[in-house]
């Protein structure tokens, strides 16, 4: 069965981020059973990839492979390090990517706009312009200067709404089998670490890596 075009997501997500978890598998204190282990975090490292609106990676953006590293001998240390960098970093990023830029016209040059006047297909479906009405020019909100991207159809343009654009993806390596379990674990005590007088969470979405 062919599916219909309207289930094509037309908007990628500008940023997101792949975390890694490094354990040393310990013996547990049971006194029952020595043979019984865990997983212990020792470190923890983020980085951040970003694309442009054609879904290619942007190097030439200052937050693409950023990245950082946390070590200590207190696993709670470590989780509370990065918790406490995710947090932050995700407020940055979704700053970054709700801006609303107008769109830069005066930048186009002649080669832009020949090339935009030769397009006759939607660049995120592939599907060819029913007619000139059919015809939206898309812009990158979050870039101010030269953000004319290429000629959208009607229904993509609509899809690469607000709802779209907003979150930050971030992917747990290794996630399924030991990650989530050491997040979940020390989240609590991290929340209730925090020195702030207003009410904060962290809104956590499962994306497992394999």
């Amino acid at each position: 069965m062919d599916y219909p075009n309207k289930y094509y997501t037309a908007y990628a997500k500008k940023y997101c981020i792949y975390v890694d978890l490094e354990t040393l598998n310990v013996k547990n204190d049971f006194e029952y059973n020595e043979l019984l282990t865990q997983h212990v975090l020792v470190s923890a490292r983020y980085i951040v990839h970003a694309t442009d609106t054609l879904c290619k990676t942007d190097e030439s953006d200052p937050y693409h492979d950023k990245s950082e590293m946390f070590i200590d001998k207190d696993p709670q240390v470590v989780l509370n390090k990065l918790l406490f960098t995710l947090t932050t970093l995700t407020t940055e990023l979704t700053i970054e990517i709700m801006r609303k830029e107008t769109i830069d016209e005066k930048s186009l040059t002649e080669e832009d706009n020949a090339r935009l006047q030769a397009q006759t297909n939607c660049f995120v479906c592939h599907n060819e312009f029913k007619d000139y009405k059919d015809k939206h020019k898309h812009h990158d909100h979050s870039k101010e200067k030269n953000n004319v991207v290429a000629y959208a159809c009607q229904r993509c343009n609509q899809q690469m709404t607000d709802t779209q654009r907003q979150g930050i993806p971030i992917f747990f390596h290794n996630g399924a089998k030991y990650d989530w379990k050491i997040i979940l674990k020390g989240i609590g005590e991290f929340i209730s670490n925090l020195i702030i007088r207003k009410f904060c969470y962290i809104p956590l979405e499962r994306y497992d890596l394999p």
